[in-house]
């Protein structure tokens, strides 16, 4: 028996509450609040689990608890120059089927493109349009218990599935009355999702708009398939940073240095959601019940220094190439005006493993820099950490605009770029943990 939804304000007041109490838990259980450059105590335990006053679970945990593991590429797809299936461009997306094939979603065809397990281009598919197995705005994938390969179409709120060859199988319509992000698909067959909700900012300084997410039930039949997909709410959350800012008399988009970031992320039997105005938690759904439990990450903030804000400045202008010198002297008035939280976020964004375990990337102190990921059940538990080499493609400071990791047992498939700005798409095979000195 589905739940009811909650009214939203319900929902807003709820997460307050939480977000109180939760702070207060974690000062008196731990004592944080730790200076910059401190280092947790690894001798604590991994995790401590309490109820919050608005009765939800919390669980405490240390990412440092966790091992890590080195990662070796073991396979890329991309050229700049050779057969055109190979040059990739605005990649959205790309994972590795069950028998050990690769399928990447490129924007700038707005193809599937196959590839087998030895490099080599199987097929394509799709293409640009509005017919029947055709984008205009490939997004995410993912991939259904049958091995179909299923496309979301942002342009056209629709999805597709695809053959594990390529052919067009069938496609579903998103109720009209939404236009949702996809994030992934769920054991159960729905499909995670995320859309904006509130109004746009209309004033100076910091903003960050509501995002609601939930998830997407099929209804209706064609040929004994459902033929489309309504939306099911599951709560709301405060959306990433941006900022308006005032250049040459007029009121225009910006951003701020170290903004604070929010993801939903989903696979296995949960929802994860990672809001900005909370920046150390991550928040467990399920589906059917609601809200979990709370994963509060405990970990040493650092400060925004000018030196590291001004490293963070220039990562940008390297990242997003300010194309001449009036839009870099745009983009650093705009950082002017927008002071650096007081301390540097935790979290940036979120994946999900192909156990359903959720993965929480570190907010970096560079654009660009090493992707360093801790991984941890549902339970709260820290089960290994990630770090992969520097260079993954980013499209803005959203990160729910990034091409996403496929994080299976042993790879990690996502898209990089090299100097030039040439995509490719990467799997790196995750290294097993030395084996401990035998006894003497």
């Amino acid at each position: 028996m589905r739940r009811t939804r909650e009214p939203r304000r319900s929902q807003r007041r709820r997460r307050a509450e939480t977000g109180t109490a939760l702070a207060a838990l974690i000062i008196a259980a731990l004592g944080l609040g730790c200076a910059e450059g401190s280092v947790p105590d690894a001798s604590r335990a991994p995790t401590l689990v309490a109820t919050d006053s608005a009765g939800i679970e919390v669980v405490v945990t240390q990412p440092l608890d966790a091992p890590t593991h080195t990662v070796t590429l073991e396979a890329e797809v991309g050229s700049a120059e050779g057969p055109e299936a190979f040059q990739l461009s605005n990649v959205s997306a790309a994972s590795i089927l069950p028998d050990g094939r690769l399928v990447v979603a490129d924007g700038g065809s707005q193809e599937l493109r196959f590839f087998g397990p030895d490099g080599l281009h199987i097929a394509s598919g799709g293409g640009r349009g509005e017919g029947p197995g055709e984008f205009a705005g490939l997004s995410r994938i993912a991939v259904d218990s049958g091995g179909s390969v299923v496309a979301y179409d942002q342009a056209l709120s629709r999805f597709s599935r695809f053959s594990p060859d390529g052919g067009f199988l069938d496609s579903r319509q998103v109720d009209g009355s939404v236009s949702p992000y996809f994030v992934g698909a769920l054991a159960s067959g729905d499909r995670a999702v995320w859309q904006f909700y509130g109004p746009d900012a209309s004033s100076l300084g910091v903003h960050a708009a509501a995002v609601e997410f939930g998830v997407l039930e099929a209804h209706g039949a064609s040929g004994g398939s459902p033929s489309a997909t309504l939306f099911r709410s599951l709560g709301t959350a405060t959306g990433s940073e941006e900022a308006r800012i005032r250049d040459r008399g007029r009121e225009t988009r910006g951003f701020r240095p170290f903004g604070r970031e929010a993801d939903v992320a989903a696979g296995g039997d949960h929802l994860y959601v990672l809001s900005s105005d909370v920046n150390n938690r991550i928040e467990v759904h399920d589906p059917e019940t609601g809200l979990l439990r709370v994963l509060a990450i405990d970990d040493a903030r650092l400060a925004p220094t000018d030196e590291r804000v001004e490293r963070w400045v220039e990562s940008w202008m390297e990242t997003f190439g300010p194309a001449s010198d009036e839009v870099e002297a745009f983009w650093r008035a705009g950082f002017d005006q927008v002071p650096p939280p007081d301390s540097i976020p935790l979290l940036r964004s979120l994946a999900v493993d192909m156990n359903g375990h959720v993965c929480a990337e570190r907010y970096p102190e560079r654009w660009g820099d090493e992707t360093d990921l801790t991984c941890f059940a549902p339970d709260g538990r820290p089960l290994r950490r990630l770090v992969l080499p520097p260079g993954r493609v980013q499209r803005g400071p959203h990160p729910y605009f990034d091409p996403p990791l496929q994080i299976t047992q042993d790879r990690v498939i996502g898209v990089w770029a090299d100097d030039l700005g040439v995509e490719r798409v990467r799997v790196y095979r995750i290294d097993a943990l030395p084996a401990d000195p035998p006894p003497p």
